[in-house]
């Protein structure tokens, strides 16, 4: 194989087998409100990104037509 060949094949990660992996982590009814008030808040502030990029196109788009 050529060096460039080598480089595009997948890597692969070893397993890990089933007898050594973690157990699953306990997540609690607060882990959940504190992960829903996170997401609100992500939300939130994609939304407010996403007026304010179109405000901007609109600027812009205004700016091109008045030339």
């Amino acid at each position: 194989l050529t060096e460039r060949q080598r480089e595009k094949r997948p890597q692969f990660t070893q397993e890990i087998p089933v007898d050594k992996a973690q157990p699953p982590a306990l997540i609690t009814r607060q882990d959940i409100a504190n992960l829903i008030t996170a997401l609100r808040n992500t939300n939130e502030t994609l939304q407010q990104q996403g007026l304010r990029i179109a405000a901007l196109e609109e600027s812009m788009r205004s700016k091109r037509s008045a030339t």
